[in-house]
């Protein structure tokens, strides 16, 4: 293969890799019958993997969060509340002693 053919094939398979990963976008942007952009898809990425990185510290460290727990992360991830939200809910439950 000559150099020309060389570039030419590594230009295509960047292409490829452009184009699968506005699919891999769009198709995350599809959600429960919605319709997202695409900046509201990328948040959504990086909510759910600060979740799923946080869960699997806490199964790390002994730590097995409960059903309730776990719904009000998912609850996060969709982006129906803040973290600054759970933040304040895991407080008063702290001090509620529950």
């Amino acid at each position: 293969m000559t150099e020309p053919e060389e570039q030419a094939r590594l230009a295509r398979l960047q292409e490829i890799r452009e184009g699968m990963e506005e699919l891999r976008i769009e198709a995350l942007a599809e959600r429960g019958g919605k319709t997202f952009t695409t900046e509201e898809t990328l948040e959504f990425i990086r909510r759910h993997d600060l979740a799923a990185d946080t869960i699997a510290s806490s199964s790390l460290a002994g730590l097995e969060p409960d059903p309730a727990v776990l719904d009000r992360v998912q609850s996060y991830v969709e982006g129906e509340v803040a973290i600054e939200e759970l933040i304040e809910q895991a407080k008063r439950r702290a001090s509620a002693g529950s």
